[in-house]
């Protein structure tokens, strides 16, 4: 009953916080001109009411005065929980941070990155904090992570001949955003489609025709063909078809 209490009076001071603090925040930010305070506020906002139920659970173990094996896993359970609080909160506020990537390449003397390649960065990013994640959560539970993924390594080698086309589709869209050929919202043809660019993905393109239809297209067909973008057009030039009468 006592740790019940305890993890009760946890999720009370959860609730407090919400209500309180985490609305006093969000006041102060909606007050700004911009919007990346907003973004970050909403995406911290689970994570940080889930360190509560945490703190609460771990509190509520010491009161009871758990056996040494069940202390040991209720120990490694809340050791996993606040990994996958820090992971989760990185995975959230990699969106509301993307302006940095733009940051990073003006520092290098680039041009600011294009609306798809920071999307498919963000995209990269968050797979990456997921792979880290499950790797420090499998570590925390004495899994020989090095041994999985070395046994992952030689079953690669037998499923990478019939993984050619993605990676393949892979590169292709890298090579689509580093040379810029094309970006969202752009009208192309290309890879006997012709239509507006919804979007860029990991793999595939998805383009708008102008029927309404839409069609998902190999990013190795687009990189491999010729694509006309008219977005890109100075000058319109148009062809009539005069019918004149002999008389």
């Amino acid at each position: 009953l006592s740790a019940l209490a305890t993890f009760l009076r946890f999720l009370l001071l959860r609730r407090v916080f919400t209500r309180v603090v985490l609305a006093t925040v969000s006041g102060i930010t909606r007050r700004t001109k911009t919007s990346f305070d907003d973004e970050l506020v909403s995406a911290l906002e689970q994570p940080l009411q889930f360190v509560f139920i945490i703190i609460g659970l771990y509190a509520a173990t010491q009161v009871v005065g758990l056996p040494a094996q069940v202390e040991l896993l209720s120990t490694r359970l809340v050791r996993s929980l606040i990994a996958f609080t820090i992971f989760w909160t990185l995975y959230r506020c990699v969106s509301p941070l993307s302006f940095l990537i733009d940051l990073a390449f003006g520092a290098f003397g680039h041009s600011a990155l294009g609306d798809s390649l920071t999307e498919f960065t963000v995209k990269l990013a968050r797979f990456v904090v997921v792979c880290v994640g499950v790797v420090a959560i499998l570590e925390e539970w004495q899994f020989n992570v090095g041994a999985v993924l070395g046994g992952l390594g030689l079953v690669g080698m037998a499923v990478a001949f019939g993984a050619q086309s993605l990676m393949a589709n892979l590169f292709a869209g890298v090579t689509i955003f580093l040379d810029n050929i094309f970006v969202k919202g752009d009208w192309i043809k290309g890879g006997g489609i012709e239509g507006t660019v919804e979007e860029i993905g990991f793999r595939t393109t998805k383009v708008r025709q102008f029927d309404k239809a839409l069609i998902t297209i190999p990013n190795a067909k687009l990189a491999g063909d010729a694509v006309i973008n008219f977005s890109l057009m100075t000058n319109r030039r148009i062809y009539w078809k005069i019918g004149i009468v002999y008389g």
